[in-house]
């Protein structure tokens, strides 16, 4: 809830619209991992951030799609709870 309210409109809308019907398609074993890649992304610098989004041992077993949603969820902020209002 937090971060939700953070966001601005244009990001709000792009979770709605984009981001969290990619996230409900995902099989649940999908999910767990993207969290755990988001788990390994909190609390790193913008640099560090960039760094492991751009390291293809710390994306290695995630498809093209799964890649940007991290890139996109990890621009947001969202970290271990997945999406908002994904509850």
């Amino acid at each position: 809830a937090r971060v939700w309210q953070q966001m601005t409109p244009q990001q709000q809308r792009q979770v709605r619209e984009t981001l969290l019907p990619k996230w409900r398609s995902l099989r649940p074993i999908r999910r767990q991992v993207l969290l755990g890649k988001l788990r390994d992304l909190r609390g790193l610098s913008d640099a560090e951030r960039a760094a492991k989004l751009n390291d293809d041992t710390f994306l290695d077993g995630l498809s093209v799609e799964e890649r940007q949603m991290l890139r996109d969820l990890s621009a947001l902020r969202v970290t271990e709870q997945g999406p908002p209002g994904d509850f």
